[in-house]
C-alpha cells in the first residue's frame, strides 16, 4: 500500500553535467517524459533555469514539538542540482511565495561520498533565508572535493516556487550541475523505467569514482541520485543504483521493482504510526503522524564515528545495505535500519540513547518475524539482536536468584536489560482483556484508556499519553539519575491503568517514592508479567494457546547431578497443546516459590526432606496447577551369592535417610526383593559367613529411575567372578552436539559413575539410569564401574573431554562482521592483563562459538563488574565505546559439535573363540579407555589386547586417538576343583584341571554316619553322581570351583513285637529317619490281665508309650525290634487255700512278658501285616496255622520263637485235652471278633 505524501511529478531529471565555458545552454525538456528509447543518450547541457513548486508541510522544528520525537523529518524539497566542488560558486534562486514573510531556506550537503571521514558532512546545513524575488547565492567550495546537492527548505505553510538558474563559478565553468532523481507516482508507476534508462546514461556519461575527481575533470557528474516513495527517501550514489538494477532490462521489471520498493518501504513507516499510537483521522492534531520525509542517506566511504548513526534531519547507512532496506521486509527491518531510525521516531519525555530507540529495532525485528509465519514458516527468537536475546536470559536468571535472595543485584541501567523489560511489558499488553477491570474502583482510569491499549497496543497507548500532557513525564524522579524510570513508570501507569512502578521494580529499577506514592492510585497487576519472554511471544505468534481450566500440572522428572543436588525436569509431552504453551517453571518449596527458569530445569538441595511442587506458565504468564515432586520409590533388589549359596536366607535392610525406622525384607529363592514407597534410604544386604558386595547401596528416593539394585553375597573363603567393565565413550547426541555415553557389558548391570575424576562406587557416585550424559565444562572427566549380582565390582572404566574451541575478542566494533581492528583468541580459561595486551579496557566486539561463555571482569583476578557474553557475534559492547577488561574467563557451557575422529574394531584373536564386540566410534576431543575383553574361549583366558599399532593395551589402558584395531591375547585356562564333605570325614585333596574341560566327577572319599552319600552338588545347584560326565564348571582362570557332597539319611523300620503269645492287636512298622526325632506309635497291644509297661530294645534301653526316639540305629534299610513289656495285673483270688487256681481249675502263666527285643536285617522285604490277622508280623518262613496264633512261649530278642522248658505245662495239671479244649475257645473267639470287625 503506497501512502504518497502528495501528488508528485512522474519524472523529475534534467541534464545533470556542466557544459564547457563555450557551449551554449541547453533548455529544459517541455511536456512528457521522452520514451526510454530517446533518453539512451543524456543530454550535455546544464539548461536554463528550472522552478520547483515548494512543500507545504512546515516547519521541521515545529513537528517535532508536536509528535514529541526525539529528532526532526525533513521538509526539505529536492532540486534535482547539485553544487560543484573546488570553485567560488554562484547562482540564483528566486523566490515566489504567497506568504507576506516567508520562512524559506536554501540548503546543502554531500550525499552518496563524502569528501573525507567526518559524518558532519551529510547533515543538511541550511546555507540561508531566502527573501522574496531574486537572491543570488555566492557559495565558496574551494575546501570541498565532493559536490554538494541543493535543496530548498520551506519552514512555512503557505504556497510557494522557487526558480533555480546555475551562474559561472570562479573557474568559468557553470557552478551548478543536474543530476536524474526520482519520485514515486502509483499512477504512473512507468515512469521509473524511463528515470532508470536516463540514470544509466548519467553515469554512462561520466561521473566521480572517488574523492576529488570532480575538481580535477570538471566535466565529470556528481555520483548521486535519491528515491523517493511517497515519505521514504533513498539518497545514494547513482553508480550504485545503476549496479544495483543491472539485471533490470525491461520496462516491466522496472515497474515490478519500484511498487515492490514503495509497497515496502511506505508500508513499513505506516507500521512504525500505528505502533506509536499515531492515526492521521485523530481530531488531535497532536496525535496525527509526520507529513514529513524521512531520508535514509546511503554513502560509500563515511564510517566516523560509525557507519550507521541518526542525526538532525536524516539516518545513515553504509550502501552496502541497499537495496535489501528497501525491497523485503526483512531487510527494511534490519535491526541497525530501525534502530538509527528509531533515534528519530524516540519519544523525547522517556527517550534514552541508544536504549529506547531499541525499542523500535525489536518490534521491527517482531514485523519480520511475523511475516515468516505469513510466508509459511515460524516464529523464532533468532529475528532479533543476539545481545537483546542475551539478556533476557540475565533477566531470567536475575528474576530466579530475587525468589531466594533479597540482595540480588539487578543490571538495570544497562541498555540491553531496560530495554527488554519495557518492551516485553509493552507487549504483554497487546493482548490484555480488561474486561474485568474495576473501574469503579479505580476512577484514575477510564474505558476510554483501555480502549486504546486495544486500538494501538501498549506502546501506543502510552506514547498518545505522553503526547497529549508531555509536560507530566519530562522529569519524575529526585535526580537525573533516576528521572528518567519515574517519567517511564508515571507514563505507563496512566497509560496501563496498573501500577507500573511495581512491575518495573520487578525487572529490578529503582522507582523514586514520589513516583511509587502516584502510581500506586493504580490496582497491583496480579499477572506474573515479569515472566513474559521473547519465546513466549514467539508461541503466540506461532498461534500456541493458554492453559484452562483443564491443565494438568507438569510431568516431572528428577536425576541426581554431579554436585548431589537434585535436578528435576519439569515438561508437558512433545506434541501436546500445553508444550506449545508452556514458557516458564517455577519450583515452590513448601508453597514458597524459591526458583524460576524457562527451560523447567530446577536443582534441589533435599537434604532437609522438604516438599517441592512444580508450576508451569503459558505464553501470558497464566499458571497451571501445582505438580509434587516424588520423594518415595518403588525399587527392585536383587541378591545373589558368588558360591550359588540361597540368597533367601539374606536380610536386606532399609535405613532412612531422615532417621526413621530402619526396615527388614528376604529375597525370594531367586534372590528377586520388590521393595514399594522408599523413601532415600540406605540399603544393606548381611548372612553369615558372606560379604555383600557393596557393602551398601543408597536408594535416591527423589530420583530413582527403576533398574535393579545388585548385591554379590561373596564367600569369606571362596573366589567370586568379577563384573565387566562398561565402556564410557563420546556420542552425537540427539541435537548432533557432543555427549558421554556409558555402555554396560550387560543391560541388567548396576553402573554408578562419577563426572569430577574421583573414583565411583555405589556410595560415592551418580547411579546411571541411561541416556547420555551431557558436556557442561572442560575438562570433564566421566568414570564409571558396573556390579552385577554374584560377581564382584568391575574394573574403572574414563574418558576425559577436553574443549579446544576459542572466543575471539577484537578492539574495534563490528570485529567479528568486518574484522575490523585487531584480535586475540583464548582458549578455555582464566586470562588477566599481561594476556590480553592491547585489549586490556578495549574491548569493543567478539565472536563467542556455540556452548563457550566469555565472563569479561572490570578488574584483575576475575573482580569487580562483570560483562557476559554467550554464543554469538556480538559486534559491539557499549555501543561506540569499548569496556573496561582486566581480566577475563573462558568457559564451556555446552557441547561442540560431534565430529567422528576414528574408530575402535575388535578382534578375537583365536578361531575357536566366541562372542561378539562392536565397533566403538570415537569423536574428536573424548579419549578412551581399553575395555575388558568379553568374547569366550573354552579353556583359555584373556590377558590383554594387541593394538594394530604394535602396542599392548590392559583393560583400563587409555587408547590413542584414531582408528585402531585390538585383538586379544590369550593364555591357558586352570582352575582347581575342591570338595566340601558337607559334615562328612574324610579328606579328599584338591585337583586342577583346564577351563572348559569335561570333568569325571570321582567316588566320594567322605563318609557320614547316618547317611549315604548321593552324589555331588556343582556351583550351578545342579547335582550329579559320582562317574558321571559334566562340562567345564569354571569360565576364567585361577577360579577355585568347589563340589559339595550330598548325602542322604539313611532310613529304618521300627518293627513292634508283642512279646506274649496271649498278647493280642496289631502294630505296623514305623519307617524314621537318622538325625530325625520320632514319636513311636502309641501301643496297640492287649493282653488280658496283664498291663503295658512300655517298650524295650535290642541294647537293654527301655521307651515308654509315646516316647521321643532318636537315631536307634546308623545302618540304611535295618530293621529294629522292640519288645513290648508286660506287667501282671493283681486280681484278687476266689480261694485263697488254693493260690493259682482259679473256676475251671486254669492255672494263669507264669511267663510275665519281659524278653529283650532287638535289631535284625531280614532278608527279605517281610509281608505287611494283615489287618484281620492277631499276628502283627507273620513272614512267609512262619506257618500260621490256618490262622490260629502259635502256642510257644515269648518271642526271642531276634524275633523268632523259642522251646518252653520241658514240663513247664504239665506242672500246671492241665491236660492236653484241656489245652486242646481251649484252643478250639480261643480260635472261635479270635474268629468272633474278627467277624464283629467286619461287621
Amino acid at each position: 500500500m503506497i501512502h504518497p505524501l502528495r501528488p508528485l511529478a512522474a519524472l523529475a531529471i534534467a541534464a545533470a553535467l556542466a557544459a564547457p565555458p563555450d557551449a551554449a545552454w541547453a533548455s529544459p525538456a517541455a511536456g512528457p517524459a521522452a520514451p526510454a528509447a530517446e533518453a539512451a543518450e543524456w543530454n550535455l547541457g546544464i539548461g536554463g533555469p528550472t522552478t520547483v513548486t515548494l512543500s507545504t508541510v512546515g516547519s521541521k522544528d515545529t513537528d517535532r514539538a508536536r509528535t514529541q520525537q526525539y529528532f526532526q523529518f525533513e521538509n526539505a524539497d529536492w532540486t534535482g542540482y547539485y553544487i560543484r566542488p573546488g570553485i567560488k560558486a554562484r547562482f540564483k534562486i528566486t523566490l515566489k511565495s504567497d506568504s507576506k514573510t516567508p520562512n524559506v531556506l536554501w540548503a546543502h550537503r554531500q550525499a552518496g561520498r563524502v569528501d573525507r571521514n567526518d559524518y558532519a558532512l551529510v547533515r543538511m546545513d541550511d546555507g540561508g533565508k531566502l527573501k522574496a524575488g531574486d537572491n543570488v547565492i555566492e557559495y565558496d567550495t574551494t575546501g570541498r572535493r565532493v559536490g554538494q546537492v541543493l535543496y530548498i527548505r520551506n519552514d512555512g505553510t503557505d504556497p510557494a516556487t522557487v526558480t533555480i538558474e546555475s551562474m559561472d563559478g570562479s573557474d568559468g565553468r557553470p557552478s551548478l550541475g543536474r543530476y536524474p532523481y526520482y519520485e514515486y507516482d502509483a499512477a504512473d508507476p512507468q515512469g521509473f523505467w524511463t528515470y532508470l534508462t536516463e540514470l544509466r546514461a548519467y553515469v554512462a556519461a561520466g561521473v566521480d569514482a572517488k574523492a576529488g575527481d570532480m575538481n580535477d575533470d570538471p566535466a565529470l557528474g556528481m555520483d548521486v541520485t535519491s528515491i523517493a516513495t511517497g515519505r521514504m527517501v533513498y539518497e545514494l550514489r547513482a553508480a550504485k543504483l545503476v549496479e544495483t538494477l543491472k539485471d533490470v532490462d525491461s520496462e516491466e521489471k522496472a515497474v515490478a521493482w519500484i511498487e515492490n520498493v514503495a509497497d515496502v518501504s511506505e508500508s513499513r513507516l505506516g507500521f512504525f504510526d500505528r505502533l506509536q499510537g499515531f492515526d492521521a483521522k485523530d481530531a488531535d492534531a497532536k496525535q496525527r503522524p509526520t507529513r514529513m520525509k524521512v531520508v535514509l542517506e546511503l554513502t560509500q566511504n563515511l564510517t566516523s564515528p560509525s557507519s550507521m548513526f541518526a542525526w538532525y534531519t536524516m539516518y545513515h547507512l553504509p550502501e552496502s545495505v541497499f537495496p535489501a532496506v528497501a525491497d523485503n521486509v526483512d531487510g527494511s527491518h534490519g535491526w541497525a535500519n530501525d534502530h538509527e531510525f528509531g533515534h528519530m521516531l524516540d519519544i523525547a519525555p522517556l527517550a534514552r540513547v541508544e536504549e529506547t530507540n531499541n525499542l523500535f529495532s525489536l518490534w521491527g525485528r517482531h514485523r519480520a518475524g511475523e511475516a515468516r509465519v505469513q510466508a509459511g514458516g515460524a516464529f523464532a527468537t533468532d529475528v532479533y539482536h543476539g545481545n537483546a536475546v542475551a539478556s533476557q536470559k540475565q533477566i531470567t536468571s536475575y528474576l530466579d536468584k530475587r525468589l531466594t535472595d533479597d540482595k540480588a543485584t539487578s543490571q538495570w541501567g544497562d541498555i540491553w536489560w531496560d530495554v527488554d523489560a519495557k518492551w516485553l511489558l509493552l507487549r504483554w499488553f497487546d493482548g490484555y482483556d480488561y474486561s474485568g477491570y474495576d473501574f469503579a474502583k479505580y476512577p484514575a482510569y477510564s474505558p476510554e484508556k483501555a480502549v486504546q491499549v486495544a486500538e494501538y497496543g501498549g506502546l501506543g497507548a502510552v506514547y498518545r499519553r505522553v503526547r497529549a500532557n508531555p509536560a507530566d513525564y519530562r522529569v519524575v524522579g529526585d535526580n537525573a539519575g533516576n528521572a528518567m524510570i519515574g517519567a517511564t513508570a508515571k507514563a505507563y501507569s496512566d497509560a496501563l491503568g496498573f501500577d507500573m512502578a511495581d512491575v518495573l521494580e520487578r525487572y529490578g529499577a529503582t522507582v523514586p517514592d514520589e513516583v511509587r506514592t502516584y502510581t500506586s492510585r493504580y490496582p497491583k497487576l496480579d499477572a506474573k508479567i515479569q515472566y513474559f519472554t521473547f519465546d513466549a511471544d514467539a508461541k503466540d505468534m506461532n498461534k500456541a494457546g493458554l492453559f484452562d481450566d483443564k491443565t494438568a500440572g507438569p510431568s516431572l522428572e528428577a536425576k541426581r547431578g554431579a554436585d548431589g543436588g537434585l535436578d528435576v525436569t519439569a515438561s508437558y509431552p512433545v506434541g501436546s497443546p500445553e508444550a506449545a504453551t508452556v514458557s516458564g517453571f517455577e519450583l515452590l518449596k513448601a508453597g514458597r516459590p524459591v526458583s524460576y527458569n524457562t527451560t523447567g530445569v530446577f536443582t534441589v538441595d533435599t537434604s532437609d526432606f522438604a516438599d517441592y511442587t512444580v508450576v508451569a506458565y503459558d505464553r501470558r504468564a497464566n499458571p497451571s496447577p501445582e505438580t509434587r515432586v516424588p520423594s518415595t520409590a518403588g525399587i527392585q533388589v536383587k541378591v545373589l551369592a558368588g558360591d550359588d549359596g540361597d540368597p533367601s536366607k539374606a536380610t536386606v535392610t532399609v535405613t532412612p535417610d531422615d532417621g526413621g525406622r530402619p526396615s527388614t525384607a528376604h529375597p525370594d529363592a531367586n534372590g528377586d526383593l520388590t521393595l514399594t514407597d522408599v523413601p532415600s534410604s540406605t540399603i544393606t544386604v548381611a548372612l553369615d559367613g558372606y560379604t555383600p558386595i557393596p557393602a551398601r547401596t543408597h536408594v535416591d528416593g527423589y530420583a530413582w529411575h527403576g533398574g535393579v539394585i545388585q548385591f554379590t553375597l561373596a564367600p569369606k573363603d571362596g573366589r567370586t567372578l568379577r563384573t565387566p567393565r562398561p565402556t564410557v565413550t563420546g556420542v552425537a547426541g540427539k541435537d548432533g552436539r557432543l555427549a558421554f555415553a556409558i555402555t554396560p557389558a550387560d543391560g541388567g548391570d548396576d553402573v554408578y559413575y562419577t563426572l569430577d575424576g574421583s573414583e565411583p562406587d555405589s556410595e560415592h557416585g551418580l547411579r546411571w539410569t541411561g541416556g547420555e550424559l551431557p558436556i557442561t565444562s572442560s575438562p570433564l572427566t566421566v568414570k564409571a564401574v558396573a556390579y552385577r549380582a554374584g560377581r564382584t565390582p568391575s574394573g574403572v572404566a574414563s574418558a576425559t573431554f577436553t574443549d579446544t574451541r576459542r572466543a575471539t575478542i577484537w578492539n574495534q566494533i563490528y570485529g567479528p562482521a568486518y574484522g575490523s581492528g585487531q584480535s586475540k583468541s583464548f582458549g578455555v580459561g582464566t586470562y588477566e592483563a599481561a594476556d590480553l595486551d592491547f585489549l586490556t579496557d578495549e574491548v569493543r566486539s567478539l565472536n563467542v562459538p556455540a556452548g563457550l561463555k566469555v565472563s569479561i571482569y572490570e578488574e584483575p583476578g576475575l573482580t569487580g563488574a562483570v560483562h557476559v557474553y554467550n554464543a554469538g557475534q556480538i559486534n559491539w559492547v557499549n555501543m561506540y565505546a569499548s569496556i573496561k577488561s582486566k581480566s577475563i574467563r573462558v568457559e564451556t557451557v555446552g557441547a561442540p559439535e560431534a565430529k567422528r575422529a576414528g574408530a575402535i574394531t575388535f578382534r578375537s584373536g583365536a578361531e575357536d573363540a566366541t562372542g561378539e564386540m562392536k565397533t566403538t566410534i570415537r569423536f574428536e576431543n573424548v579419549t578412551m579407555t581399553a575395555p575388558d575383553i568379553l568374547y569366550q574361549r573354552a579353556g583359555w583366558t584373556p590377558t590383554d589386547w594387541m593394538g594394530s599399532d604394535g602396542n599392548t593395551y590392559r583393560p583400563g589402558d587409555p587408547l590413542p586417538d584414531g582408528d585402531l584395531t585390538l585383538t586379544a591375547n590369550w593364555a591357558k585356562a586352570d582352575y582347581t576343583i575342591a570338595y566340601d564333605p558337607a559334615g562328612g570325614a574324610g579328606v579328599m585333596g584338591p585337583v586342577t584341571t583346564g577351563v572348559g574341560a569335561k570333568v569325571t566327577l570321582p567316588e566320594s572319599g567322605f563318609t557320614r554316619v547316618g547317611h549315604t552319600f548321593a552324589g555331588w552338588r556343582l556351583p550351578d545347584g545342579t547335582v550329579h553322581k559320582a562317574g558321571e560326565r559334566v562340562d567345564g564348571m569354571a569360565k576364567t582362570a585361577g577360579e577355585t570351583v568347589t563340589l559339595t557332597a550330598v548325602w542322604r539319611a539313611n532310613t529304618y523300620r521300627i518293627r513292634f513285637d508283642r512279646n506274649a503269645d496271649d498278647a493280642t492287636g496289631v502294630m505296623a512298622d514305623q519307617t524314621v529317619t537318622y538325625d530325625g526325632k520320632t514319636t513311636l506309635a502309641a501301643n496297640a497291644f492287649k493282653r488280658t490281665g496283664w498291663t503295658f509297661a512300655g517298650w524295650k530294645g535290642g541294647n537293654g534301653d527301655e521307651y515308654k508309650d509315646r516316647a521321643e526316639i532318636l537315631n536307634l540305629t546308623a545302618e540304611d534299610d535295618a530293621i529294629v525290634t522292640l519288645l513290648a513289656q508286660w506287667g501282671k495285673t493283681t486280681i484278687p483270688d476266689p480261694d485263697p487255700e488254693r493260690p493259682g487256681s482259679g473256676e475251671g481249675g486254669a492255672a494263669k502263666p507264669d511267663s510275665p512278658g519281659t524278653g529283650e527285643g532287638g535289631v535284625t536285617k531280614p532278608d527279605t522285604d517281610p509281608a505287611p501285616a494283615d489287618p484281620d490277622d492277631d499276628d502283627p508280623h507273620p513272614t512267609p518262613a512262619e506257618p500260621s496255622d490256618g490262622g490260629l496264633p502259635p502256642t510257644d512261649g515269648p518271642r526271642t530278642p531276634s524275633g523268632g520263637a523259642s522251646a518252653a522248658p520241658a514240663g513247664r505245662l504239665a506242672s500246671t495239671g492241665v491236660t492236653g485235652a484241656a489245652l486242646d479244649a481251649a484252643g478250639v475257645l480261643l480260635a472261635l473267639a479270635g474268629l468272633a471278633a474278627a467277624v464283629r470287625r467286619r461287621d
